[in-house]
């Protein structure tokens, strides 16, 4: 019993061992041959096992980690961080879906998600090993990393592509618009996302995608729908300004998390130039269909690779049986056109020998069997990357068949075939009509034909081809510019599309119609009107000279169908000169272009045009390697930079704006700028308008001083006349104690230092005179010449320093100026000269006759024409710019205090302003200086000065004085009655001519000021005249003889004298107006 008990124990043992090697081996091969990667360690951190799916991710074999601790398998970046993570698990914590990075063996990283449990031994106190489950999560971590990167792309590519971005809710309405909506329909963000359909689209466009908005839900009904599908729509919308702009727009539904349409994501782009493009070729192909469809003889297109036809016209499918179906995509030898094989291998051997077939013999099956004989004309032709051939069959069956009119037909079908073809591939359309016409003349054997061009602008119409038989005078010569109005009958036919078709031309309506053909020796006529494009266009027609002619009706037919596809032609190279003329004017004004046209992009100037290539070489801009920004003033640089990336990022800067350039030299050129922001090569750039304003700049900044000087000029000579006046006072009061003997012995050399101050204060006065532009007292015609050489002697003779130089024009024109004040001007160009070369020196003096025009004299305000030209030149230390630009403002001066007062040159410049001349200087430091003087010459001839009578002159006359001044009335009368005049006082206008009636018997000679309140000087020299046409008049003023006292004296006054003046000239005054006659 126990030993069987024992062999029962022993068969249930091995029963168990059995059960227990079993469930062994299932558990190794459930790990060996798991799907996910598993991995065991010890409490030490030692690899002890791993599965299958492990050694896949990893590519490690056991013998390689086995025992090894497990930061081999860890890359080195998060080594410690998962090293950390392991020695937890040791702890008792244990992991759920915890992220580790796994080192492939090949380098690569693989990611997974792991889930640990340990494994205790005993009574489960005893950690013995830990075993981890992975899932490989690497694949989805790249995704989610890409998609990330694609989020970040799509977002910037959003915000910066040119195409709309747009997103839509269910309901039509915009909740995303990217900043490219600007761009292209001058919208901003805020005010695209306020728009409505109904205010973006035309009704059409909106109808359209309303319709598809529609559609695309039921197809969502459906439960049939591609949740990734896509639709695209043509749309026509609007711009900010109302234009029209067609867009395409891609669009597919987004989706919430339940997989519903829950909004619209769309792309726009601008097709507008594609829809124009599209319409020009739909008319070109449509004009093509045209003559294709219109042309009597059968045109297909094949393609050459492999025979196929491409297009046939009607009159193939006529002439062959087949249907426009039934031959598009099969080969002629699909259809078994050629009756006889060999027809076809000589042809394409002619073909590849001669690159063209014309008026190849062959017979072609048609599809009911029956044979036919026809003409085979053809030539490849270029479409795209693919070459294609053209091919006009011409059925010359009936021809053939009917021996009599064999030759006429083949002749007359081959004519249409050659022109067809021309028409075709004309290029030029001159060369063409001409051919044509040769063609048509010889095979319909007529004696003239012709085309004339009809002008809707003179009304008349021109023969701008003819053609002509032998022996028949051409008259192309005498037919152009005829006035179309003189034959009203022929008009009328030709602009109702009638036909005019007479065998005999006596026979036509219009006599004056008759009148011009008979000379030509015409017998009969067809003419058929030409209509290009709708209009009329002109005419064409055959003559008959030899005989009276019966047009037939083929002869009718052939005429008609050639001007249709004469008329195509024409039609079509009209829109491409049109297209090349535009092409053209466009590249003509962007390369003649006054101003410099270039592109900016990336700080690199792109496509100069010829000005902008040379402006850079004038600056010395290498255009195509430096920087645009490198050659800008330092001053400016920053200036422009940010406008110009303010610009690039869509932000408001100034259209038009200026700065200035610098060259390698270091010189300044100021720029206009005018640019916009454009696409080019699908990066943002600037096209730039850039314009040299440098001499503007220039000539605004003299204008500029000009006018400044103008003004100062107003307020010197203001000062001047009041000072004057008071000069006067004590001028007179000095010539009365002067002629006082007795006092003037005691007091002499006191009352002359008196009258040296005057004199002194005088010239004061002249310089500020001269320079206030009032200072002109007597302008006589002048050798300017002689006044040169003059100064210059008396000059030269104080200063033996300076050597002069004299240049003098020979038959010098005469000016009409004040000697003394020129003379004044020039000492004063003398002295500066002097002074510029303290240790002597060269001095160049010139005199020239010149002629000035509009551009030289604008910018200072006189007149273009003849002008004397002085120029002094002296070799001293120059001047710097900032002196140049001051050099003509009054008491500016670069001598030390108490050298000069700085109205020498004021008051030069002032005298020659106020003769209506020119001033300028040119300077550059240690070069020495030019003064150019200009002065308008004039017609009359010069006079030779008087010499003055020397002392005073007495007399007894009586002396009518008018002054408003009490100190001038009271120091006159005076004077006048210490020299023996008997004098009558007038303190105005009105008073001064009361007295004169009253006294004109005894008064002789009236003085007269020009400046008083009331009544001036000049009003009441007319009331004088009035009274006495004879009354004598010397007018007297601090001013000048200038203005209106010029108007006086040439109305017959008698004198001028200036004030202050001394007795001596006053006395020399009277005495030459009494004495003359």
């Amino acid at each position: 019993k126990k030993v069987k008990k024992l062999q029962g124990e022993v068969i249930e043992l091995k029963r168990a061992a059995k059960a227990l090697h079993e469930s062994h081996d299932y558990l190794e091969n459930l790990f060996n041959y798991a799907n996910a990667p598993m991995i065991v360690w010890d409490p030490n951190g030692k690899v002890t096992r791993f599965n299958h799916a492990f050694e896949n991710m990893t590519g490690i074999t056991a013998d390689e980690v086995i025992g090894q601790k497990l930061d081999v398998l860890f890359p080195e970046a998060s080594r410690d961080e998962s090293i950390g993570k392991i020695a937890r698990t040791l702890e008792g914590e244990y992991w759920e879906s915890v992220e580790i990075p796994i080192l492939h063996k090949g380098g690569d990283i693989r990611v997974a998600l792991w889930n640990s449990a340990n494994i205790y031994s005993g009574e489960g106190k005893t950690l013995s090993a830990t075993i981890a489950q992975g899932m490989d999560i690497t694949e989805r971590k790249r995704a989610e990393e890409a998609l990330l990167e694609s989020e970040e792309r799509y977002r910037l590519l959003a915000e910066n592509v040119t195409d709309i971005i747009w997103i839509m809710d269910m309901n039509l309405r915009l909740t995303y618009i990217s900043p490219s909506i600007t761009k292209m329909t001058d919208y901003s963000v805020e005010e695209a996302m306020g728009l409505t359909l109904v205010v973006g689209f035309t009704p059409a466009s909106i109808e359209v995608a309303r319709n598809a908005l529609a559609e695309e839900l039921a197809i969502e009904k459906s439960g049939e729908a591609d949740p990734f599908r896509t639709r695209t729509l043509e749309l026509e919308g609007f711009r900010k300004d109302g234009s029209k702009i067609w867009t395409e727009a891609k669009m597919t539904f987004l989706r919430d998390q339940t997989g519903q349409a829950a909004g619209i994501f769309g792309v726009s782009r601008d097709i507008s130039r594609r829809k124009r493009t599209e319409e020009a070729l739909r008319e070109s192909e449509n004009l093509y269909r045209s003559i294709l469809e219109a042309a009597p003889d059968s045109i297909t297109i094949t393609r050459v690779k492999d025979g196929r036809y491409l297009q046939v016209n009607e009159a193939f499918c006529q002439m062959s049986g087949y249907s426009r179906e039934e031959a598009l995509g099969s080969t002629p030898f699909d259809l078994n056109l050629f009756a006889n094989p060999g027809d076809r291998d000589l042809f394409i051997e002619i073909l590849k020998e001669e690159r063209e077939v014309n008026g190849f013999e062959v017979q072609y099956r048609k599809r009911d069997g029956t044979t036919i004989d026809t003409l085979l004309s053809a030539r490849p032709l270029e479409y795209g990357k693919e070459e294609r051939l053209v091919a006009v069959v011409t059925d010359v069956t009936k021809l053939k068949r009917t021996e009599g009119a064999l030759g006429k037909r083949l002749a007359y079908e081959k004519m249409l075939a050659d022109i067809s073809t021309r028409a075709v591939f004309v290029e030029d359309i001159d060369m063409c009509l001409d051919e044509c016409l040769e063609i048509m003349g010889k095979t319909l054997n007529v004696s003239r034909i012709y085309v004339f061009e009809h002008s809707h602008e003179s009304g008349t119409v021109s023969n701008t081809f003819e053609w002509v038989s032998d022996y028949i005078t051409p008259q192309k010569e005498k037919l152009q510019g005829v006035p179309m109005n003189l034959y009203p009958w022929w008009m009328e036919m030709m602009k109702s599309n009638k036909i005019i078709n007479f065998q005999d031309i006596e026979d036509i309506p219009g006599e004056q119609e008759k009148k011009i053909l008979r000379p030509q020796n015409i017998k009969s006529i067809l003419v058929v009107p030409l209509f290009v494009n709708n209009n009329f266009y002109g005419f064409i027609g055959y003559d008959e000279c030899q005989y009276h002619r019966k047009w037939l009706d083929e002869d009718v037919d052939i005429l008609k169908t050639i001007t249709q596809i004469i008329t195509k032609s024409i039609e079509t190279k009209q829109g491409e000169r049109a297209l090349r003329e535009s092409e053209e004017k466009y590249r003509l004004l962007v390369e003649n272009a006054s101003d410099a046209i270039f592109i900016i992009q990336d700080q690199k100037v792109k496509f100069p045009n010829p000005k902008a290539i040379e402006m850079g070489q004038h600056i010395g801009v290498d255009l195509g390697r430096v920087p645009f920004m490198n050659y800008i003033h330092p001053e400016d640089r920053q200036m422009v930079i940010e406008r110009h990336s303010k610009r690039l990022k869509g932000e408001k800067v100034p259209d038009t704006y200026s700065f200035r350039l610098m060259n390698r030299d270091g010189e300044e050129l100021w720029a206009e700028l005018n640019a916009v922001l454009i696409n080019w090569e699908g990066k943002p750039a600037t096209l730039n308008f850039l314009r040299d304003i440098t001499l503007q700049q220039q000539l605004e900044a003299q204008i500029q001083q000009i006018r400044r000087l103008e003004a100062l000029g107003t307020l010197a000579g203001g000062i001047a006349h009041d000072f004057n006046n008071l000069l006067m006072g004590i001028q007179g009061r000095t010539s009365l104690m002067m002629m006082n003997t007795d006092f003037s012995l005691v007091h002499y050399e006191d009352l002359k230092g008196i009258e040296d101050i005057v004199k002194s204060g005088v010239d004061l006065t002249k310089q500020l005179l001269g320079f206030g532009r009032k200072g002109k007292y007597e302008a006589k015609p002048t050798d300017l010449s002689k006044l040169v050489h003059t100064s210059s002697q008396m000059f030269g003779r104080t200063k033996k320093e300076i050597k002069i130089h004299a240049k003098y024009q020979k038959d010098i024109w005469a000016a009409e100026v004040d000697r003394g004040q020129i003379e004044q001007v020039l000492l004063n160009l003398y002295v500066n000269a002097w002074q510029a070369m303290p240790g002597g020196g060269e001095l160049y003096l010139q005199t020239e006759n010149v002629t000035l025009d509009e551009s030289y004299t604008n910018p200072y305000e006189v007149k273009p024409g003849r002008y004397v030209k002085i120029s002094v030149t002296d070799t001293g230390v120059g001047m710097d710019e900032a002196t140049k630009e001051r050099i003509f403002e009054p008491f500016f001066t670069t001598k030390e205090m108490g050298r000069g007062m700085g109205l020498g040159l004021a008051s030069a410049y002032g005298i020659i302003k106020n003769h209506e001349g020119i001033l300028n200087v040119n300077s550059e430091r240690g070069e020495g200086t030019t003064f150019s003087i200009y002065l308008p010459a004039c017609e009359k001839k010069i006079i030779d000065e008087k010499k003055p009578l020397e002392g005073i002159i007495r007399g007894t006359e009586t002396v009518l004085l008018v002054d408003d001044e009490d100190i001038i009335v009271d120091i006159g009368k005076k004077n006048l009655e210490k020299l023996g005049y008997k004098v009558i006082t007038a303190r105005n206008g009105k008073e001064a001519v009361e007295l004169y009636k009253k006294n004109q018997g005894n008064i002789d000679i009236v003085v007269l000021d020009m400046i008083m309140p009331e009544m001036g000087g000049g009003e009441t020299y007319d009331k004088l005249m009035e009274i006495n046409p004879d009354v004598k008049v010397i007018l007297s003023s601090g001013y000048s003889i200038e203005g209106q006292a010029s108007e006086i004296l040439k109305r017959g006054c008698d004198g001028f004298i200036q004030k202050p003046f001394r007795m001596k000239q006053l006395s020399s005054k009277i005495n030459e107006v009494l004495e003359k006659e």
